[in-house]
């Protein structure tokens, strides 16, 4: 398990890091919308690195600090919506 914490110094390592993975996990900050809104960037920048069939290979994208739900940006709704 690679964890780059969307971190911008490791994306040129993008290719080295995903090599051989069978899945891909895009975890994403509920109470910060800017997070969610990264995903199709770390999506694209997966496929771009590996090759791999998007229709196809396996994506799970989690939304973290769901117990802070005060302070939620994010919607069940809309990270549904991103994942249909």
């Amino acid at each position: 398990i690679w964890d780059t914490a969307g971190q911008e110094q490791y994306h040129a390592l993008g290719h080295a890091f995903y090599r051989g993975a069978d899945c891909c996990c895009l975890v994403f900050d509920l109470t910060k919308k800017e997070s969610f809104e990264h995903l199709n960037k770390w999506r694209t920048g997966f496929i771009d690195n590996t090759g791999c069939d998007p229709d196809s290979f396996p994506f799970v994208v989690m939304g973290n600090k769901a117990d802070m739900v005060d302070q939620r940006a994010v919607s069940k709704e809309e990270a549904e919506a991103w994942c249909t």
